[in-house]
């Protein structure tokens, strides 16, 4: 499972997506758009404690997070 995955499996509602992208970039401070684009453009944070964050949040190995 990808985070892209992930992020598509949470209810289709808006409001759980929305609150998940707003936690991760308040725990990791940075923007919103830059988590979005972690999601959907796969692009991997530069910052090591970020991906740590991710695992964290959502139970996938970070050589899993994206697509390889």
């Amino acid at each position: 499972m990808t985070l892209k995955n992930y992020y598509e499996r949470l209810e289709r509602e808006m409001p759980p997506k929305t609150a998940f992208v707003k936690e991760i970039a308040e725990e990791c401070q940075v923007t919103e758009v830059t988590v979005r684009n972690w999601i959907s453009y796969g692009i991997k944070p530069r910052d090591e404690a970020h991906i740590e964050v991710l695992e964290r949040r959502t139970g996938i190995k970070r050589e899993d997070l994206w697509d390889k």
